[in-house]
Protein backbone atom coordinates (compact mmCIF):
# COMPACT_ATOMS: atom_id res chain seq x y z
CA UNK A 1 0.00 0.00 0.00
CA UNK A 2 2.86 2.33 0.73
CA UNK A 3 4.24 1.90 -2.77
CA UNK A 4 0.80 2.48 -4.32
CA UNK A 5 0.38 5.67 -2.28
CA UNK A 6 3.90 6.83 -3.16
CA UNK A 7 3.17 6.33 -6.86
CA UNK A 8 0.00 8.38 -6.46
CA UNK A 9 1.96 11.13 -4.72
CA UNK A 10 4.53 11.15 -7.53
CA UNK A 11 1.66 11.50 -10.00
CA UNK A 12 0.17 14.42 -8.07
CA UNK A 13 3.55 16.17 -8.10
CA UNK A 14 3.92 15.53 -11.84
CA UNK A 15 0.45 17.04 -12.41
CA UNK A 16 1.36 20.12 -10.36
CA UNK A 17 4.50 20.47 -12.48
CA UNK A 18 2.46 20.23 -15.67
CA UNK A 19 3.74 16.80 -16.73
CA UNK A 20 0.29 15.24 -17.14
CA UNK A 21 1.44 12.31 -19.24
CA UNK A 22 3.93 11.24 -16.58
CA UNK A 23 1.22 11.72 -13.97
CA UNK A 24 -1.11 9.45 -15.91
CA UNK A 25 1.57 6.73 -16.03
CA UNK A 26 2.17 6.98 -12.26
CA UNK A 27 -1.58 6.88 -11.63
CA UNK A 28 -1.96 3.77 -13.79
CA UNK A 29 0.75 2.01 -11.77
CA UNK A 30 -0.85 3.10 -8.51
CA UNK A 31 -4.26 1.91 -9.68
CA UNK A 32 -2.84 -1.48 -10.70
CA UNK A 33 -1.32 -1.96 -7.25
CA UNK A 34 -4.50 -0.88 -5.45
CA UNK A 35 -6.48 -3.35 -7.57
CA UNK A 36 -3.99 -6.12 -6.83
CA UNK A 37 -4.34 -5.37 -3.12
CA UNK A 38 -8.12 -5.09 -3.29
CA UNK A 39 -7.96 -1.61 -1.74
CA UNK A 40 -11.26 -0.09 -2.86
CA UNK A 41 -10.59 3.34 -1.37
CA UNK A 42 -7.21 3.40 -3.12
CA UNK A 43 -8.86 2.35 -6.38
CA UNK A 44 -11.46 5.11 -6.08
CA UNK A 45 -8.78 7.69 -5.31
CA UNK A 46 -6.58 6.55 -8.19
CA UNK A 47 -9.53 6.73 -10.58
CA UNK A 48 -10.29 10.24 -9.34
CA UNK A 49 -6.76 11.44 -9.94
CA UNK A 50 -6.59 9.72 -13.33
CA UNK A 51 -9.69 11.72 -14.19
CA UNK A 52 -8.01 14.88 -12.99
CA UNK A 53 -4.95 14.19 -15.16
CA UNK A 54 -7.23 13.65 -18.17
CA UNK A 55 -9.13 16.84 -17.30
CA UNK A 56 -5.90 18.86 -17.20
CA UNK A 57 -5.05 17.51 -20.66
CA UNK A 58 -8.44 18.64 -21.97
CA UNK A 59 -9.71 15.08 -22.41
CA UNK A 60 -13.06 15.72 -20.73
CA UNK A 61 -14.77 12.52 -21.88
CA UNK A 62 -12.05 10.36 -20.34
CA UNK A 63 -12.04 12.53 -17.24
CA UNK A 64 -15.79 12.08 -16.87
CA UNK A 65 -15.50 8.30 -17.22
CA UNK A 66 -12.87 8.12 -14.46
CA UNK A 67 -14.86 10.50 -12.24
CA UNK A 68 -17.99 8.37 -12.71
CA UNK A 69 -16.14 5.21 -11.67
CA UNK A 70 -14.59 6.96 -8.70
CA UNK A 71 -17.84 8.52 -7.45
CA UNK A 72 -19.71 5.24 -7.83
CA UNK A 73 -17.10 3.44 -5.71
CA UNK A 74 -16.95 6.23 -3.15
CA UNK A 75 -20.73 6.15 -2.80
CA UNK A 76 -20.58 2.40 -2.13
CA UNK A 77 -17.82 2.97 0.43
CA UNK A 78 -19.78 5.86 2.00
CA UNK A 79 -16.60 7.94 2.21
CA UNK A 80 -17.96 11.47 2.45
CA UNK A 81 -14.62 13.25 2.09
CA UNK A 82 -13.97 11.36 -1.13
CA UNK A 83 -17.48 12.11 -2.35
CA UNK A 84 -16.86 15.82 -1.78
CA UNK A 85 -13.77 15.66 -3.99
CA UNK A 86 -15.76 13.83 -6.65
CA UNK A 87 -18.57 16.40 -6.58
CA UNK A 88 -16.04 19.20 -6.97
CA UNK A 89 -14.44 17.35 -9.88
CA UNK A 90 -17.84 17.05 -11.57
CA UNK A 91 -18.44 20.76 -10.92
CA UNK A 92 -15.12 21.68 -12.61
CA UNK A 93 -16.02 19.40 -15.50
CA UNK A 94 -19.47 20.99 -15.75
CA UNK A 95 -17.86 24.40 -16.25
CA UNK A 96 -16.52 22.99 -19.56
CA UNK A 97 -20.08 22.23 -20.69
CA UNK A 98 -21.04 25.84 -20.04
CA UNK A 99 -23.71 24.87 -17.53
CA UNK A 100 -22.96 27.25 -14.67
CA UNK A 101 -26.22 26.54 -12.82
CA UNK A 102 -25.31 22.85 -12.65
CA UNK A 103 -21.79 23.70 -11.49
CA UNK A 104 -23.15 26.02 -8.77
CA UNK A 105 -25.47 23.27 -7.51
CA UNK A 106 -22.65 20.72 -7.40
CA UNK A 107 -20.30 23.10 -5.59
CA UNK A 108 -23.08 24.11 -3.21
CA UNK A 109 -23.70 20.46 -2.35
CA UNK A 110 -19.97 19.82 -1.93
CA UNK A 111 -19.63 22.88 0.32
CA UNK A 112 -22.51 21.68 2.53
CA UNK A 113 -20.82 18.29 2.85
CA UNK A 114 -17.48 19.94 3.65
CA UNK A 115 -19.13 21.91 6.43
CA UNK A 116 -20.97 18.85 7.77
CA UNK A 117 -17.77 16.80 7.89
CA UNK A 118 -15.50 19.62 9.06
CA UNK A 119 -13.17 19.31 6.06
CA UNK A 120 -12.35 22.71 4.55
CA UNK A 121 -10.89 23.06 1.09
CA UNK A 122 -7.13 22.80 0.99
CA UNK A 123 -5.24 26.10 0.80
CA UNK A 124 -3.43 24.74 -2.29
CA UNK A 125 -6.75 24.38 -4.12
CA UNK A 126 -8.41 27.56 -2.81
CA UNK A 127 -7.29 29.87 -5.64
CA UNK A 128 -8.57 27.53 -8.38
CA UNK A 129 -11.80 27.00 -6.44
CA UNK A 130 -12.37 30.75 -6.06
CA UNK A 131 -11.57 31.30 -9.74
CA UNK A 132 -14.12 28.69 -10.84
CA UNK A 133 -16.78 30.13 -8.55
CA UNK A 134 -16.10 33.60 -9.99
CA UNK A 135 -16.62 32.21 -13.51
CA UNK A 136 -19.97 30.66 -12.71
CA UNK A 137 -21.11 33.58 -10.54
CA UNK A 138 -20.37 35.95 -13.43
CA UNK A 139 -22.14 33.68 -15.92
CA UNK A 140 -25.27 33.37 -13.77
CA UNK A 141 -25.41 36.68 -11.96
CA UNK A 142 -25.34 36.96 -8.18
CA UNK A 143 -29.00 36.08 -7.53
CA UNK A 144 -29.16 33.04 -9.82
CA UNK A 145 -25.81 31.84 -8.48
CA UNK A 146 -27.02 32.12 -4.88
CA UNK A 147 -30.26 30.29 -5.72
CA UNK A 148 -28.45 27.43 -7.51
CA UNK A 149 -25.88 27.23 -4.70
CA UNK A 150 -28.66 26.87 -2.11
CA UNK A 151 -30.43 24.25 -4.24
CA UNK A 152 -27.21 22.23 -4.18
CA UNK A 153 -26.77 22.72 -0.44
CA UNK A 154 -30.29 21.34 0.10
CA UNK A 155 -29.66 18.12 -1.86
CA UNK A 156 -29.31 14.84 -0.03
CA UNK A 157 -26.28 12.65 -0.64
CA UNK A 158 -28.39 10.35 -2.80
CA UNK A 159 -29.83 13.24 -4.82
CA UNK A 160 -26.50 14.90 -5.49
CA UNK A 161 -24.69 11.71 -6.49
CA UNK A 162 -27.47 10.86 -8.97
CA UNK A 163 -27.36 14.47 -10.20
CA UNK A 164 -23.58 14.39 -10.63
CA UNK A 165 -23.70 11.15 -12.59
CA UNK A 166 -26.33 12.42 -15.03
CA UNK A 167 -24.90 13.30 -18.44
CA UNK A 168 -24.49 17.10 -18.43
CA UNK A 169 -23.99 17.43 -22.16
CA UNK A 170 -21.11 17.68 -24.56
CA UNK A 171 -17.97 19.36 -23.21
CA UNK A 172 -16.73 22.49 -24.92
CA UNK A 173 -13.21 22.13 -26.32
Amino acid sequence: MGIAQSLMNLAIVADKQGDHRAAQAWHEQSLALHRKLGNKEGIATSLHYMGHAAFLQGDYETARAFYEQSLTMRKELEGKSGIVLSLEAFARLTVTTQQPKRAARLWGAAEAMRQATGSPISPIEQAEYDHNLDIIREALGAEAFAAAWEEGRAMTLEQVTVYALEDPGTPVR
